[in-house]
Parts: C-alpha cells; structure tokens; sequence
C-alpha cells in the first residue's frame, strides 16, 4: 500500500507548463500517452520586430503574373515541392521536407522501441513551409516572405516556428532578384 501512494500521485500531477513563448497546441494525454505533442514557439516582440525587416522586398511594379511566375520559380530553384502559385489572392506556397537523420538510425531506433526500450526523443525530420504574397504599393510591387518551420522527433511530437534567419530570407530574394532580372 505505502508503494502504490505515490505511484497514484505521481500519475494525478499535471503536465510541466510550457515554456513562455511556447503555446501547446495538442497534447495526447498526461497519465497514458494516446498521442503526440504540438507545440508552437511564438516570436518575442524584438523577434517579430527584426523579422518585419527582412521579410518584405520593394520590386518596381511589374507584371503580376510575371511576378507570380518569378516567385515559383524561384521556391523550385530553391528546392522546394509542392510549388503553388494563386493568382486570384496573389499568394504562392510551398513545402520542403528534409530528414535530419540516416535511415539506419531511424530503423535501429524504431527497432530498439519496438522491444520497450526506452530513449529520449531526438529531432528526426523537419518541414519547412514558405509563403509569398504579393501586392501592388503604388508604383511598386510587394513581397512578403513567411517561412516557417516544424521539426519532429522521433516520438512524434512537433515544435513549430517561424524562421527567423536573414540568411535565409536574403538567400530566397536573391533567387527571386536573378529571375526578374533575366525576364523580358
């Protein structure tokens, strides 16, 4: 009896809180584990505002569908899948997805857990998701990048964030500068 006290209070606490700019977005249970975690990690204000500045880039006002194409052309050139290109919201969207491990790993973990045994979780592949919108601003044309990131672990669980890199950004307008400045 004095054993299964504590057992009984270890299974009634509550899951640790997220951290702060962590926001679970689905749980699959505290006591037994019916499904994985999603978490999204949100900007800090300092974040959000140096994001804001790389983001968007200025282009003299072009044809729209030119622009369009440009910008899909420029995510496949970048390797993305899924290339989307609406004209009737101006929006193009893609995905790229990129495991972060080998496949003999992957297996020899998948392995190990089969037979109960227990490991932490490791981050094994990642997705990232790209949006370009487009708009006219007088006499220029607008574009407005949002990149954003999951990463999964080997349990399933996810955490998702907005990329905040410069490079990465500056790398993707790059492309796009190149392909305007080669059309007609």
């Amino acid at each position: 009896m004095a054993v299964c006290v504590p057992l009984l209070c270890a299974c009634s606490t509550q899951p640790k809180p997220p951290k702060p700019p962590e926001r679970v977005t689905g749980n699959g249970g505290s006591v037994v584990r019916y499904s994985s975690r999603q978490t999204v990690i949100d900007l800090t204000p300092d974040e959000r505002a140096a994001l804001d500045r790389i983001r968007v880039r200025s282009y003299p006002a072009l044809d729209h569908p030119r622009v369009l194409a440009a910008c899909a052309d420029a995510l496949k050139a970048a390797g993305y899948v899924q290339v989307a290109a609406d004209p009737a919201t101006d929006i193009v969207s893609a995905e790229k997805h990129e495991a972060l491990v080998g496949k003999s790993r992957e297996m020899l973990r998948g392995l190990l857990k089969s037979q109960g045994l227990a490991f932490g979780a490791k981050p094994d592949h990642k997705s990232t998701y790209v949006q370009l919108v487009l708009r006219r601003d007088g006499a220029n044309s607008r574009i407005w990048a949002s990149l954003n990131e999951t990463v999964w672990d080997s349990n399933g669980d996810s955490k998702t964030r907005q990329v905040t890199d410069p490079e990465r950004y500056e790398a993707l307008f790059q492309r796009l500068d190149a392909l305007l400045a080669r059309q007609p």
